[in-house]
């Protein structure tokens, strides 16, 4: 059995909508930058996420509804070594509360920072990046609180490339995708062919499409066992 889960960061609302037509009926983990999100919206600074729809509270707890995964990245996707990324993170996670009220909770990390042993305890898995061209997460040793993603595009990778790494991938493992927006939307867009081919690709390599959030619900519940 190995997984592959397709997850979007920064929260742009329009390209979140693209990527759950061409994904379904598979789901997406989306994490959201929550102090973009309306009514509560803050001045962005961030070039890439100016003049973009983050989307309203009620937009996003209607896609949770669908299915899909909501996760925590940050207040205002300031860097992981900044002194107040503490408070930012326990905003982010008040919000993502407010559309799921159970665990677990999902946090990923701004530009693939380290995390403090004050946010490890703040959430039941966090998303990073991946080390030494190892992408993928071993389903029986996993650390939830250090699961290894990969951005493709991010690197400038070819989609031949990209293949190879999910072709790649061993049974008994997991490998999370980090993506962002769609069709030129905000930092390192796919386009929705790219998007469409790679889903195509992971099916007919036998992988099943799961959010974070069922997999890590998976690996707790056979952890307590």
């Amino acid at each position: 059995m190995k997984y592959i889960t397709f997850s979007f960061d920064d929260g742009y609302l329009n390209s979140c909508k693209r990527a759950c037509e061409i994904l379904h009926p598979y789901k997406a983990t989306f994490y959201l930058t929550s102090g973009w999100i309306r009514p509560n919206q803050c001045e962005i600074i961030d070039e890439l996420n100016k003049n973009i729809d983050h989307g309203s509270i009620e937009d996003w707890t209607n896609i949770y509804k669908e299915g899909h995964d909501i996760g925590a990245h940050t207040h205002t996707h300031i860097l992981m070594t900044d002194p107040t990324i503490h408070t930012e993170c326990s905003k982010s996670l008040e919000f993502i509360k407010q559309i799921q009220a159970e665990p677990p909770y999902s946090f990923a990390t701004t530009f693939f920072g380290n995390v403090s042993h004050a946010i490890i305890n703040m959430f039941d898995s966090i998303r990073v990046g991946y080390k030494q061209n190892n992408f993928y997460n071993s389903l029986e040793k996993i650390d939830l609180k250090l699961m290894r993603s990969f951005c493709p595009l991010a690197e400038k990778r070819t989609m031949d490339s990209v293949r190879k790494i999910i072709q790649d991938m061993p049974d008994g493992h997991w490998i999370i995708l980090t993506l962002h927006g769609l069709d030129g939307e905000g930092f390192s867009p796919v386009s929705l062919i790219e998007l469409k081919n790679i889903k195509e690709y992971a099916l007919s390599c036998g992988f099943l499409i799961k959010t974070v959030k069922e997999v890590t619900t998976e690996i707790i519940a056979k952890r307590k066992i």
